[in-house]
């Protein structure tokens, strides 16, 4: 299924139901040309063994790679109405190690995940897609 995508549109699409982005007709998201066009407009962060037990997603973060850590880590998710509808991130076990270290994803303060107060990758390798509504956050 494509979709394309008009930047002013004021009828967002809802990620979940995307199987594939078309943007302008340039670029499939996700693919290599994709990254080679847009590169450093995608944000990230490494996690490794030496950072906080914590760390708070700030609001141009995509995506959030939890790399040799040897301890459980929180990301926490910044506040929904502040990231806005459709806001997307990104959280991934870089280590291979979240079966024994898990990676607990909290939203900021009394919104949900899917319902529940967290999130936890506890399979190796796992990773979490999330979105808002700008009232909770959603898995992908």
């Amino acid at each position: 299924m494509n979709y394309n995508l008009e930047l002013q549109s004021e009828s967002p699409v809802v990620p979940s139901q995307v199987d594939r982005l078309n943007v302008k007709n340039n670029f499939i998201v996700g693919d290599v040309e994709a990254h080679n066009k847009i590169g450093s407009k995608i944000n990230g962060k490494s996690i490794i063994a030496g950072d906080s037990a914590s760390y708070t997603i700030r609001l141009n973060d995509f995506l959030i790679s939890v790399a040799n850590v040897g301890t459980a880590k929180t990301i926490t998710l910044p506040s929904p109405s502040t990231a806005g509808p459709f806001k997307i991130y990104l959280i991934k076990d870089a280590s291979g190690s979240a079966a024994t270290t898990n990676i607990t994803i909290s939203p900021n303060a009394s919104e949900v995940i899917d319902g529940d107060t967290t999130k936890v990758i506890t399979a190796n390798f796992g990773v979490v897609g999330l979105y808002t509504d700008g009232t909770n956050w959603f898995t992908a």
